[in-house]
């Protein structure tokens, strides 16, 4: 088998992330705690939506806040 064709195969089979978080799963993905999370949330500085009490996080408006607030590095 060729290496296109393996390299291929293995990301059919890789599992795809989800695009929805929850508080916990927002956390790992940021490498924050959920208090961080909770506290952003609280001061509306990160997207989020409600479903009754829980929070949610959706990944592509997490990757775009991330952009957003990136500081470029200077060398």
């Amino acid at each position: 088998m060729q290496l296109a064709q393996l390299v291929a195969q293995q990301q059919s089979k890789a599992p795809e992330a989800p695009q929805t978080f929850t508080v916990k799963e927002a956390a790992e993905y940021l490498r924050c705690s959920t208090w961080t999370i909770y506290d952003l949330c609280r001061t509306d500085s990160i997207p989020y939506f409600k479903v009754k009490s829980r929070y949610f996080f959706r990944r592509h408006e997490l990757d775009k806040w991330i952009s957003g607030n990136t500081n470029a590095c200077h060398v």
